[in-house]
């Protein structure tokens, strides 16, 4: 579909709604560096969670940043900032309806409010990915195109987030700047998880680190610590490091099972570190294995070498959102290796549904660790 008659040349006020998980924004940060080069004279003002507004304060496409998270008790936004005069700016934006165009840049369903932040901005224009773009969404977001959105763009959902964020980015009129992944981080995060870093190598006795983050926001992504901890014992022993495990503060039981499989080998830092110094000791890492989750986009935006499990089958449906297809970290060549199932379990077949660990555990315990070892002498 050709661009729209969008003009960011000349758009004084932007605002991008971004308010979905930390891998959907790193996905998203070739999109807002395009949006920024396409429009140069514009306010960008950047929507995030809460959770986000660490990373998202430090990327340099935005000029002002406000959290939004959706309270699903309340049923109502929470509102807040980064800082109160980036609060306050975006409200008078709003209430004399500055906003040229607001944007949502996420292909499927919306479950986070952002059709609706994006719309009671004020915004003249109001584009995103149709209702229609998946299965899924059509059933959850019925109705979104007409009552939310002045501009919606359909697409195949069976191609990577980039390319589709990249997609809408050519739908509103603007150009990309490459397709690489962009994730600066503040100076005091790196402070702290250098420090980090050298204690947990002292600790171990090893001059390298290797992260692995054995959670995920869903619990069928992943690899019981039983199966993953000889795959990152083999992995550590290939390159020669200690293992640092990261997860939130919710993950630290996790963390010390998994700590507990690798014979004093590990340091378990689940709930120690901020979002921005866990990205941080990421990058100081000789590698990194994750689930398909967080880490793994943190690790190919800052060009650390990645393992990344998936629970979604090689025969499963290339369009699901649990699909690598859609989702595997968007590394250069030769940086990321994916292990997926060779099949679902089941009851599954298109993905895994389970509520807990089902498919992935699938996995030829042998294979993947001939596969991992290869990778990371490789790199």
């Amino acid at each position: 579909m050709p661009p729209r008659d969008f003009d960011l040349a000349h758009a004084a006020h932007i605002l991008v709604v971004k308010p979905d998980e930390i891998g959907d924004f790193i996905l998203a940060t070739p999109f807002l560096r395009g949006l920024r080069r396409s429009a140069p004279v514009a306010e960008i003002t950047l929507a995030v969670s809460p959770l986000l507004s660490g990373l998202a304060a430090a990327n340099p496409n935005a000029d002002r940043l406000v959290t939004m998270e959706l309270d699903r008790k309340a049923g109502k936004l929470a509102l807040g900032a980064a800082a109160r005069a980036d609060w306050l700016a975006f409200a008078e934006d709003v209430q004399q309806r500055r906003f040229d165009l607001a944007v949502v840049p996420r292909l499927d369903f919306d479950r986070y409010a952002a059709a609706h932040f994006a719309r009671d901005s004020g915004a003249k224009r109001v584009a995103g990915f149709s209702e229609n773009s998946t299965p899924l969404k059509a059933a959850r977001n019925a109705g979104f195109d007409r009552q939310f959105y002045t501009d919606v763009l359909k697409r195949d959902p069976a191609a990577h987030e980039v390319e589709h964020n990249l997609a809408l980015l050519a739908f509103i009129g603007g150009r990309p700047d490459g397709d690489a992944l962009e994730l600066p981080l503040p100076a005091r995060a790196c402070e702290n998880a250098a420090l980090r870093a050298e204690t947990a190598k002292t600790e171990l006795g090893f001059g390298k680190i290797l992260a692995v983050a054995p959670g995920s926001s869903y619990p069928a992504k992943e690899l019981p610590a039983g199966l993953l901890a000889p795959i990152a014992a083999a992995a550590a022993e290939e390159i020669g490091a200690g293992i640092v495990i990261l997860g939130n503060a919710a993950q630290r039981g996790m963390g010390e099972e998994l700590k507990a499989n690798l014979a004093g080998r590990a340091s378990n830092l689940c709930g120690d570190l901020t979002l921005p110094e866990a990205a941080a000791l990421i990058g100081l890492s000789a590698g990194a294995i994750s689930m398909c989750s967080a880490a793994g986009h943190i690790a190919a935006a800052l060009d650390v070498p990645a393992v990344v499990f998936s629970c979604h089958p090689k025969t499963g449906d290339r369009a699901h959102f649990h699909s690598p297809l859609r989702f595997r970290p968007w590394a250069k060549p030769g940086r990321a290796l994916v292990i997926q199932p060779e099949t679902a379990l089941a009851p599954c077949s298109a993905t895994c549904e389970a509520a807990a660990p089902h498919c992935i555990g699938a996995i030829d315990p042998a294979a993947t660790i001939a596969a991992v070892t290869r990778f990371f002498a490789a790199v």
